[in-house]
């Protein structure tokens, strides 16, 4: 019984929700001369000169103004001084030590990424966060290595060091631990850290953090995961413990597993072992962590699956952290280096390393990767800023953002540390576990410089297959993203496409040719779209001051000898020549053969077929003369066209070849005695349309053939001459098939200028 009232209660509020609302309108038929006549305009434009001495003007050397500087730049003496030490210390502890710990073993993994002794990953992870904490305006998010920018740095440095004309040799893993070429992998990582800073530093001085933009979602995520599939494919020979030889350029992936089948025979079992115990165990820890934060949030309801509450915010098990505890102690007292051969960490420096001047020698050669890794890192790690933002409700600056990766780059670039972003794996930990602001992510730089002065030569013993081991569980995210192709291919196909081409391109050409690949076909979607947008006539719905599309609505009616045009797209030297055959081909068509009659739909000819399912089927004359009595439409032989309008509405912009093609048409029509006029212009698009046509000295157009929107310029068409030199001075309400029986309202105007629109419109 309970439940049949609730349903009788929602039925109930479903009916009150869909009733009809009534609504009458009456005011004039409005040109654009006689709207701004009643209701004058603002003039907004301004000379560049008047903006920049409105700018000079602005700027004062105060006290106020040199605080709101160094506050803006520096952020933390904002949130610093106005800290809450009771409700948000104890937080940032918790989750300071909880992604401390999670930040030893990933950023030693990722160094391996990056082609470069652990310990430098160690040093990433303590200056980056150290002036981020400075510098930056998110509160959450985690910044030292990323997968996807490590393995972008370690081709960047292959490529280099593999080019014989820079001095350098192409390095295998049996000198992997040569401390030249190592001393040689440094230089140049730390070279590339500051050409990403410089390039971010600029983008960031002058606003270019729009640039973005341009990596679409399903570009980022194909892209990204594209580089997963390197950065997998580079951990083989750890978890393998075969000696391949780094391969770069495109195809290398490729060449890559040729290499590693061929010396399958060599691998190392203790390794193998070791790597299926390690991903075992982070993947069991990872579920069962899951399952516990997600137990009870979701009920099943009448055979939905829906939330009830938020998933618990517990403080993540460091797993990672245990993982290479336990594998350095097992190593070290079962000496698998000597006794299994099985390949450690080897030696881990104490202390932090003199700052030096990066290497400037191979910035010529790094001005690709670098402007290519400031994009993509900067793209990730503001994208995770705003998502916790949002969360959390408060503003971050995108361009102080880029300056404060920039500066991060800069300054990390003089202590030996490669290019850093942010960690999506560790701003999440930082979020669950509490952190409120960056203080958080000090706090875990602090334990990073314990492992670096007191505890770093106790993981010397470390096998290198738990790192490794470390890096593809933490991939697992990444690849999860392939489940992203089953929606995008129920909703579009071009994103769809652009995921596919963006990931296919990254793991076959590279990461770096593949991102170049993926923009640039995801422009070229973009102009395929633009240079052939969707055109047609459209038609009013009875009883409505609504126009549709005729080909998707029955209901909607054309008006007699009116042709009313719209194009979805803007109008520019891409889509102009479309956009001119396109009306030309709906609105004036072509004679039928011989013993044939145009079908109708609605109440002209428009180049479509009807949808009663009886295309291509002769009319007879009669049939054609009873369907025109009834519906008070009249075909092209009886009420000629005399009127184009072109709905404006969807122009975002007009360019010189728009305006070109605008004013071909507009002569072509009238040659033909047939009036052309616009509707809902945007103010840009009015004034160029203006401008002109005045510098052509042509006044065929002009504010009063502009009208504010479509229903105003149907109105006034009504008593605009069929000839230029008859007129009008009655009309009644525009008459549609359906609306001849049921309208009752009724316009009657002595002049175009005073006309009065009353109308009754019905909306669900």
């Amino acid at each position: 019984m309970a439940s049949n009232m609730e349903d009788n209660t929602n039925h109930a509020r479903r009916r009150r929700h869909i009733r009809s609302i009534n609504m009458k309108v009456s005011r004039p038929v409005y040109t654009e001369h006689e709207f701004q006549q009643g209701y004058e305009q603002n003039d907004l434009d301004q000379s560049a000169s008047m903006r920049v001495r409105q700018f000079v003007g602005q700027q004062r050397c105060t006290l106020s103004s040199v605080k709101s500087f160094m506050t803006g730049r520096f952020p933390i003496f904002k949130w610093l001084p106005a800290y809450e030490v009771r409700q948000n210390l104890l937080s940032d502890i918790i989750s300071g030590l909880t992604v401390g710990t999670m930040r030893i073993p990933q950023a030693m993994a990722y160094a391996l990424l990056a082609a470069l002794p652990p310990v430098y990953g160690l040093y990433v992870a303590f200056f980056s966060v150290l002036c981020y904490t400075i510098t930056g305006t998110s509160r959450h998010i985690s910044l030292g290595t990323f997968a996807v920018v490590c393995i972008m740095t370690g081709q960047a440095i292959d490529r280099i060091l593999s080019d014989p004309s820079n001095g350098t040799e192409a390095a295998t893993e049996g000198s992997i631990n040569d401390e030249n070429n190592d001393l040689q992998r440094v230089y140049v990582a730390s070279a590339l850290a500051l050409a990403v800073g410089i390039a971010q530093m600029l983008m960031g001085i002058f606003r270019l953090g729009f640039v973005t933009i341009y990596l679409s979602e399903p570009l980022v995520r194909g892209f990204t995961t594209g580089a997963a599939v390197h950065v997998f494919t580079s951990q083989f020979r750890h978890l393998f413990g075969i000696r391949v030889q780094r391969s770069t350029g495109p195809f290398s992936l490729v060449r890559g597993y040729i290499e590693f089948f061929s010396k399958l025979s060599q691998v190392n079992v203790a390794a193998v072992i070791t790597s299926i115990i390690t991903i075992s165990f982070l993947v069991a820890i990872n579920e069962i962590r899951d399952f516990l934060r997600h137990r009870g949030t979701h009920v099943v309801i009448d055979g939905v699956r829906q939330r009830v509450r938020e998933p618990r915010r517990n403080i993540p098990v460091p797993s990672e952290l245990i993982v290479i505890i336990v594998a350095t102690v097992i190593s070290y007292f079962g000496h698998f280096n000597d006794n299994l051969g099985l390949a450690v960490v080897g030696n881990i420096p104490t202390g932090i390393p003199a700052p030096r001047l990066p290497s400037l020698g191979y910035f010529s050669v790094l001005i690709g990767d670098a402007i290519a890794i400031a994009i993509v890192g900067f793209a990730v790690s503001i994208s995770m800023a705003k998502i916790f933002a949002k969360k959390h409700k408060y503003e971050i600056d995108a361009n102080q953002e880029l300056l404060a990766y920039g500066s991060c780059q800069i300054f990390g670039s003089f202590f030996n540390c490669f290019p850093v972003s942010a960690s999506l794996s560790r701003s999440l930990v930082q979020d669950v576990s509490g952190g409120k602001t960056q203080l958080a992510g000090l706090i875990s730089s602090l334990i990073v410089l314990l492992v670096l002065l007191l505890i770093g030569p106790l993981f010397t013993d470390l096998p290198k297959c738990c790192l490794a081991s470390i890096i593809v569980v933490a991939l697992a995210g990444m690849f999860r993203q392939v489940k992203d192709l089953v929606l995008l291919w129920q909703v579009s196909t071009y994103d769809f496409l652009i995921w596919m081409v963006t990931c296919l391109s990254t793991i076959l050409l590279g990461v770096d040719i593949g991102l170049a690949i993926g923009v640039v076909f995801s422009l070229m979607t973009v102009i395929i779209r633009t240079q052939q947008p969707y055109s047609s006539i459209i038609g009013r719905i009875p009883g409505t001051d609504i126009y549709r599309d005729i080909n998707y609505y029955e209901a909607a009616e054309q008006v007699p000898g009116i042709k009313i045009f719209r194009s979805q797209s803007c109008l520019c030297f891409v889509n102009a020549e479309y956009f001119k055959n396109s009306l030309y081909s709906k609105v004036f068509k072509k004679k039928q053969r011989r013993g044939t009659s145009d079908t109708i739909n609605g109440n002209g000819l428009n180049g479509t077929q009807p949808h009663n399912g009886n295309e291509g089927t002769p009319q007879s004359s009669s049939e054609t003369s009873e369907l025109s009595s009834l519906s008070g439409a009249i075909t092209s032989s009886d009420s000629p066209l005399h009127t184009v309008i072109i709905d404006c509405s969807m122009f975002s912009f007009v360019d010189m070849v728009g305006l070109k093609t605008l004013h071909s048409i507009v002569d072509h029509c009238c040659k033909k005695e047939i009036h052309v006029v616009f509707a809902g212009c945007k103010v840009a698009t009015r004034e160029a349309l203006l401008q002109y046509f005045d510098r052509l000295n042509d006044h065929t157009i002009g504010l009063d053939h502009m009208y504010l929107t479509v229903h105003d310029a149907v109105l006034h068409s009504q008593h605009l001459p069929i000839t230029p030199t008859t007129s009008h001075t009655e009309v009644t309400f525009p008459a549609t098939r359906q609306e001849s029986a049921s309208v009752e309202a009724q316009v009657s105007l002595m002049s175009a200028r005073n006309g009065k629109v009353d109308h009754q419109v019905s909306s669900v």
